[in-house]
Parts: C-alpha cells; structure tokens; sequence
C-alpha cells in the first residue's frame, strides 16, 4: 500500500469511527425506548430492552474503538 492510498485509508477508517461513535453517543443521549406512560406492561418491556442494548452498545463502541488504537493512536 502505497502512502497516497494509506492516508486515504486511513482517513476513511477514521471518519467511520467517529461517525460510529456520535451515532451511539446520539442514540444514548436521547430517549430512546423511553417509557411514554402508555402502560405498566410496554414501559416493562422497553426497560428490559434498554438494559440488554445499553451496555452491549457501550461494549461494542469501547471493542471498536479499542481495536482502533493501533490505526488512530489520537
């Protein structure tokens, strides 16, 4: 791989990062899957989502950031 094409890579991989990271920032940040009071049985069900994809999205964007390192030391 030659620099040109390295640095274009580079760039590329980089952008897909941080976009990856602000989209998981952005999803935790809101209300998503938020009770909306319409019942005891859907808040129920939304909780129960929310605690089984939170922590799998922080675990997946510190394994994707992590492996990064080696690429984007920053």
């Amino acid at each position: 791989m030659n620099r040109d094409t390295r640095a274009a890579w580079l760039s590329d991989y980089k952008g897909l990062i941080d976009q990856a990271y602000d989209a998981v920032v952005t999803l935790l940040t809101s209300d998503w899957m938020m009770s909306d009071e319409t019942g005891d049985r859907r808040s129920r069900e939304l909780t129960r989502i929310r605690q089984i994809y939170i922590p799998e999205l922080i675990l997946r964007l510190h394994v994707m950031t992590y492996a990064s390192r080696e690429h984007v030391p920053e």
